[in-house]
């Protein structure tokens, strides 16, 4: 059966499970998988795990993000972003480039991010936009998130292009929707590409209309190279005969919680770190 990491470049429109339904009709296969979640109105790097890939697809979200965006300032929507309802809107002629540059700085860091209402989070069983929808009162939680970096690429009030380096579970239509509600005149994301995932990036990744079943297979990353960044170590043919029935083995050199073992350069195990042992999470 084929498996691998696919890197597709998702355009604006479809969902990520609508990348995911037309690979499955590609490949004919059944176990596929995306590591993190693109909204449909974005676009840019969509990692799909393939076959006994699927089993990395949890820790390949884990990696930090890099997006390009344009904030429309000025305008508030109901989703957050140009295809919900205008809530308000406020004039933003009065700002300038230090006015923006101090709201972008407050978001650096550490902080707690409320998730936009129109999102695939669950609340009590049920989807937050599908509540929303419905015009349902509901609250989501906020969570602490982390952004790396957050830097000005062009100023055009209203409209504001930055470069986001952030955390998993970072919504950069609620950073748009904050930086908005900070200078006081509301702001929403008028476009977002999401240009890195770990170390894979936009350059790596195929417009999905190049995949043919034919092709599938050749543009499959297996190993190392589908490892998107994850911390990964070789092991001896010994250690893998303890992997393979589920054993620990003894490491004292890696770090890193979790870490992909390698026997004669292929993915073999996802180890979780145990003191000066690691133990088999998982069989690849």
């Amino acid at each position: 059966m084929l498996s691998g990491v696919l890197l597709i470049d998702k355009p604006k429109g479809p969902s990520s499970f609508d990348i995911i339904r037309k690979i499955r009709k590609l490949s004919g296969i059944k176990r596929i998988g995306h590591a993190g979640t693109l909204d449909p109105e974005a676009s840019g790097v969509l990692v799909v795990c393939l076959g006994a890939y699927t089993k990395l697809a949890g820790y390949l979200t884990e990696s930090s993000k890099i997006y390009e965006a344009v904030i429309e300032l000025g305008i508030q929507t109901s989703t957050d972003d140009q295809e919900g309802e205008i809530i308000s809107e406020k004039t933003c002629e009065h700002l300038g480039l230090q006015d923006i540059i101090r709201a972008c700085e407050k978001f650096i860091g550490k902080i707690n991010q409320i998730p936009p209402r129109y999102s695939a989070l669950k609340l009590n069983g049920q989807r937050a936009y599908n509540l929303a929808r419905a015009q349902k009162d509901f609250v989501l939680s906020s969570r602490e998130i982390e952004i790396f970096s957050l830097e000005i690429l062009a100023l055009e009030i209203p409209h504001i292009h930055i470069r986001v380096h952030c955390s998993k579970g970072t919504y950069i239509r609620a950073l748009a929707r904050d930086i908005g509600d900070h200078l006081e005149v509301g702001a929403h994301a008028r476009d977002i590409r999401r240009i890195t995932s770990g170390s894979f990036t936009i350059t790596s990744a195929l417009a999905l209309e190049s995949l043919t079943p034919e092709n599938l297979a050749d543009f499959c990353l297996k190993d190392q190279e589908a490892l998107g960044g994850l911390n990964n170590f070789n092991i001896s043919a010994s250690e893998y005969e303890h992997i393979k029935h589920g054993r620990s083995i003894n490491r004292e050199d890696i770090s890193s919680d979790i870490a992909i073992a390698l026997f004669d350069n292929k993915a073999v195990a996802i180890m979780q770190k145990r003191e000066n042992y690691l133990k088999v999470l998982r069989l690849i």
